[in-house]
């Protein structure tokens, strides 16, 4: 009976523990076994702890929102008071759909009229409409959020969209998003105070940043899995940040962006460490990553040109040693030729500017005299220098 309750509270303790620190219980014979096999059970386990290549998925243009597209014009607001005849559209389903002018009151029996007649010149091919079906049918330019949607959809090998991330990334990014919700007062009908939801916004940032700190230098976590929070955070950022902008805490948004750069030129540096900051790395997007980490610097923060999003350089110039191309003119509204030109000369000119720095630093500084120091040496404009004070020279 005490055998018993000794196993059983040696089981408690050993259940207790976390799941890297348990005892592993292993039966005696079976280790007789692997040892005895000449090595085919070692060879076996070896292939069997290799990690499995990366699943990806797609995601739409994640700046699709920035962008100057005349079809998207056409459905903008901006023209309504222009607009002399009822606009007909159709949505995804196929439905007819019409906006009459602003400051225009019609009766139900004249807008089924408009509508019977706007059926009969479809019908004749006298009325232009534009369907959102035609969009929806084409792989050049999906709609978010429509049939033709890629956010989460399996990547096959054959694909060549531009925008992919990791099942795990995507994963990521959805708790990211639902955690955005959960502190968004207006989803709730809910008024706190006017950045109530600009703060909920910065936490679920900063929990992102808490969280990646807590896994970067973990040995028992894999580099893909730390790449896929960087990812999440990535496409999380590409979302509307204009209440996290305008809150009431200036300074402390500037110091969260500037972690945010920190974040990225860690991670790339992680990648380099394991020999994988190459362009033929198993992970396949650490270009475009980078490039939406540029977007959100450039693009939601176009405001803000200070050391904050000076880490733009750096990661431009870490890329470009690695040999990694950015996706130029790929959809994304900052990563144009234009912009890797000028970002390509103002790291040359602040490498020029240091190196002369440096060269003048040296120019400057005194040379050594041996032998002939003197208490007065150590006397420049009026200020005494202590770095080679002598004691027997100066208290006799």
């Amino acid at each position: 009976m005490p055998r018993a309750k000794r196993a059983l509270a040696t089981a408690d303790t050993n259940a207790r523990l976390p799941p890297n620190k348990r005892q592993a219980k292993t039966k005696p014979a079976q280790e007789d076994k692997t040892s005895n096999d000449g090595g085919a059970k070692s060879a076996e386990l070896t292939s069997v702890t290799t990690p499995a290549p990366l699943k990806h998925v797609n995601f739409c243009n994640p700046t699709t929102f920035d962008s100057d597209d005349e079809d998207d014009d056409d459905n903008s607001d901006d023209d309504d008071d222009d607009l002399t005849e009822p606009r007909f559209s159709r949505n995804a389903g196929g439905e007819l759909q019409f906006r009459m002018p602003k400051r225009t009151s019609i009766t139900v029996g004249e807008a089924q009229t408009l509508i019977a007649k706007a059926l009969k010149d479809e019908a004749d091919g006298k009325l232009v409409i534009k369907q959102a079906k035609q969009r929806e049918q084409s792989d050049v330019k999906p709609v978010c959020g429509t049939a033709t949607c890629k956010c989460g959809k399996p990547r096959s090998a054959e694909d060549t969209w531009p925008f992919f991330v990791t099942q795990e990334s995507w994963a990521k990014t959805m708790e990211l998003k639902q955690e955005q919700y959960k502190r968004d007062q207006d989803a709730f009908g809910l008024y706190i105070y006017n950045d109530f939801s600009g703060y909920g916004t910065r936490e679920v940032i900063e929990n992102a940043l808490i969280g990646f700190n807590r896994i970067i230098f973990k040995d028992n976590v894999s580099p893909a899995e730390k790449w896929a929070s960087v990812c999440a955070l990535a496409l999380f950022l590409q979302d509307d940040m204009s209440a996290f902008m305008m809150i009431d805490d200036g300074q402390g948004c500037e110091e969260i962006v500037n972690m945010i750069g920190t974040l990225i030129l860690t991670a790339l540096d992680m990648l380099r460490e394991h020999d994988l900051m190459k362009p033929e790395s198993s992970i396949e997007n650490i270009g475009l990553i980078a490039a939406l980490y540029i977007e959100f610097a450039l693009g939601t923060w176009g405001a803000m040109t200070g050391d904050e999003v000076g880490w733009v350089l750096p990661v431009v110039k870490a890329l470009d040693k690695a040999g990694i191309a950015l996706p130029v003119d790929k959809g994304l509204r900052h990563i144009t030729n234009t912009f890797l030109d000028e970002t390509r000369a103002n790291i040359e000119a602040k490498e020029s500017e240091a190196e002369d720095s440096k060269a003048s630093n040296m120019a400057a500084k005194p040379k050594k005299k041996s032998g002939a120091w003197k208490p007065a040496d150590d006397y420049i404009y009026d200020e005494r220098q202590w770095n080679k004070w002598d004691w027997k020279l100066e208290v006799r």
